[in-house]
């Protein structure tokens, strides 16, 4: 598995965010953060259609089934 390190990955999301390509999505129980998603959504190449795409998903151990 890549070495992940969670500025880097802040610093670009916030870029493709920006950019209107990227979301962040998140979570809370009992007011506290339980998960994440993060997805990227763009025209597809071949019919024209919006498409979105997981890049990325985390989900605090104690709110895991």
């Amino acid at each position: 598995m890549p070495e992940l390190t969670p500025t880097v990955v802040c610093e670009n999301w916030r870029a493709l965010m920006n950019a209107g390509i990227g979301r962040a999505y998140g979570i809370e129980r009992g007011g506290k953060p339980a998960g994440f998603l993060l997805a990227t959504h763009a025209n597809d190449l071949f019919s024209g259609k919006r498409k979105g795409f997981e890049f990325f998903f985390e989900v605090v151990p104690a709110h895991r089934s």
